[in-house]
């Protein structure tokens, strides 16, 4: 039985770039949604007493997913643009647990 797969990645963004990387992340959540059949969830929460901190939640069928979101050609393309946004981001890779 596959596991799915889940990513928690939080950021920091640099006062002066929130703006851009809101411009950036929506478009590649866009994309996403739009072409990724086999991803479950990939959803940005803002820090609510942190205006400039996020959660990227994303969420996979199994890992064969997960390495084709990370082929998506939106994510490659912008990802340079988005680290640049970044004063400091961290990724927690989650398997499912089967019980």
């Amino acid at each position: 039985m596959q596991r799915a797969i889940a990513v928690v990645a939080t950021m920091r963004i640099k006062e002066a770039d929130v703006v851009r990387f809101k411009e950036l992340i929506s478009r590649v959540i866009t994309n996403v949604r739009s072409n990724e059949e086999s991803t479950l969830q990939y959803a940005l929460f803002e820090c609510e007493n942190k205006h400039n901190e996020y959660v990227l939640l994303e969420q996979f069928v199994n890992a064969d997913a997960w390495e084709a979101h990370k082929r998506n050609p939106v994510l490659l393309q912008l990802k340079p643009e988005l680290y640049e946004c970044f004063e400091n981001s961290d990724a927690t890779v989650l398997s499912e647990v089967h019980l």
